[in-house]
């Protein structure tokens, strides 16, 4: 991976400890829209996934709902049931949880250098899961997911 802070995130190590007690992470939202990476639409809608990313975004009581009336003629978008949308984006609903590697990564962090903490955090992925991801992220996956396989 290119990034450490591509794996702090994904690998939820990298967080910070409010977090992992997030008062937002919750069906009631204190704003009026919550925009968001729409994780798992290719679950839902296949032609949504452009595998560049889609965004979400949540309208969370009326006012919202009649500013985005204004504007739905001049974009694209899918309503979504929310059922579906918290099924995958785990986070809009609950905090997430602390790993061992965030606890870890945060121990070394000020006793270690960047590069020392690269090598034992950050590797590389060996041939097995380079080629596993890259089937993954392939239409072939993508066809493979939707099917159950």
């Amino acid at each position: 991976y290119k990034s450490a802070f591509f794996v702090l995130f994904r690998d939820r190590a990298g967080y910070r400890l409010s977090c992992y007690h997030c008062k937002y992470a919750s069906l009631q939202k204190p704003s009026d829209i919550t925009l968001g990476d729409f994780w798992g639409i290719e679950k839902i809608d296949q032609r949504l996934d452009n595998n560049k990313g889609t965004s979400i975004v949540m309208l969370n009581n009326e006012k919202a709902e009649e500013f985005f009336t204004s504007l739905k003629d001049s974009i694209f978008y899918q309503k979504i049931e929310s059922k579906q949308v918290y099924e995958h984006n785990v986070c809009a609903n609950d905090s997430v949880k602390m790993t061992k590697e965030r606890e870890e990564v945060f121990k070394n962090i000020d006793n270690m250098s960047y590069e020392e903490l690269s090598k034992k955090y950050f590797r590389e992925p060996n041939m097995y899961k380079k080629l596993k991801i890259k089937i993954r992220e392939s239409k072939i996956g993508r066809y493979i997911k939707g099917k159950g396989y």
